[in-house]
């Protein structure tokens, strides 16, 4: 029975067997990890996540894919993070400090520090909204077992994008930020809302407009080390998106990262121009100097772990998540009266004579509307960290974090 202390080394074998690792208590570090026992039974590419048990005080191990190990725990959340810094036979988990919870004050002022600068493409036609300024426009409906959000007036086509809700609020839009503490990094995430995203104009096939779908969630992520210090900055782009190191993006007040939103697509880039995101068929973002969004003057703050507002905020109904509703259970249309699976109409226009580049690429001329900021399991996973030489989740696939 090994007994590490706080930042000791465990040698975990990974050639077969079984171990218990008592994690002992440090002076000064509360009772977090007291008589705590991890049983991990090892494989050849290290600790199965189905093999790890926990007893005592109901607290859960839990091993990531991209080798980090941490604990959850009723009382404080995150009360130690084990990094895999070995290779090979022999894996080496070191148990670090927890983070610090941040006071309320804390996290209202880093969000609005670091904020982004949005500029939206010149001619914009679909921006974006608060969520209280569409709701009025849509109607939750209910579809299995759980609510998605429609447009109130039908649509005329697949590609009509001409309802008045879909123009949205353009720079007075509502930014919602969230902070999220993870195992060993916070992470400073900022959803952006939009009541509609125009697909591509596709010349091989009479011009036809693909992808298009109502609503529109894009988000840039700002992540801070432990001593609150900005790294990295994540855009999403359609189904994936990118990290660039603090250093290198573009800031305004020296704090702002300013992004750029293509233009009807909405995802976020770094610099003004043409990026091409899929190759066959080629399709391409176009962002530019438009309009400019600062963010920081209409935000709304709120604690993840927690779940709670900050600076007089409330945590909004739209962020809970969604329960298996049951056959007996109520129905509320109300927008705002509780959890949205996916935020727009269902796809429509799939198939017939322009079914080739469906098969191709994936894509309905009218898609489902998106899942919601809660559902977007990879922003708030707090298996996300940064580890050496290891990606940082599979949607950051171009962050590596040595």
């Amino acid at each position: 029975m090994m007994k590490p202390f706080i930042g000791k080394v465990v040698n975990l074998p990974a050639n077969g067997g079984t171990w218990s690792v008592d994690i002992a208590r440090r002076n000064g570090h509360g009772c977090d990890g007291e008589n705590a026992v991890l049983f991990a039974r090892a494989k050849s590419d290290g600790p199965s996540t189905d093999a790890v048990a926990f007893s005592d005080r109901e607290r859960t191990f839990h091993i990531s894919g991209d080798g980090g190990m941490w604990v959850d725990t009723k009382r404080t959340g995150l009360p130690g993070f084990f990094k895999q810094t070995g290779s090979g036979q022999t894996f080496q988990w070191v148990l670090t400090e927890p983070l610090a919870p941040l006071s309320a004050d804390v996290m209202t002022d880093l969000l609005r520090k670091y904020a982004p600068t949005v500029y939206l493409a010149k001619g914009e036609d679909y921006n974006p909204s608060s969520v209280d300024w569409a709701f009025p426009y849509l109607v939750r409906v209910r579809r299995g077992d759980k609510y998605w959000l429609y447009t109130k007036q039908e649509l005329d086509s697949p590609t009509d994008g001409d309802l008045e809700v879909f123009k949205g609020q353009g720079a007075n839009a509502t930014v919602y930020g969230f902070v999220v503490r993870k195992a060993a990094v916070y992470d400073l995430v900022y959803f952006t809302y939009y009541p509609y995203n125009r697909g591509k104009h596709i010349k091989l096939l009479n011009d036809s407009v693909f992808g298009n779908h109502v609503g529109d969630w894009e988000n840039v992520v700002v992540r801070l080390d432990q001593n609150l210090n900005p790294t990295a900055v994540y855009l999403s782009q359609h189904d994936k998106g990118e990290m660039v190191a603090w250093a290198d993006i573009p800031k305004s007040a020296d704090t702002h990262p300013i992004v750029y939103a293509a233009a009807g697509s909405h995802g976020y880039y770094s610099s003004p121009g043409n990026h091409q995101y899929h190759s066959n068929p080629p399709l391409v973002d176009e962002t530019s100097v438009g309009t400019v969004w600062d963010t920081q003057t209409n935000l709304v703050g709120f604690n993840f772990n927690a779940k709670q507002g900050v600076a007089g905020s409330n945590w909004p109904e739209w962020m809970n998540v969604s329960q298996p509703l049951s056959n007996s259970s109520p129905i509320n249309t109300a927008p705002g009266a509780g959890p949205i699976y996916r935020w727009g109409n269902g796809e429509n226009g799939c198939g017939g004579v322009l079914k080739i580049y469906q098969d191709a690429a994936g894509a309905c001329r009218l898609e489902d509307g998106p899942t919601g900021p809660i559902d977007k399991l990879e922003r708030w996973d707090v298996s996300a960290q940064c580890l050496p030489g290891k990606q940082i989740s599979t949607l950051y696939q171009s962050a590596v974090c040595d």
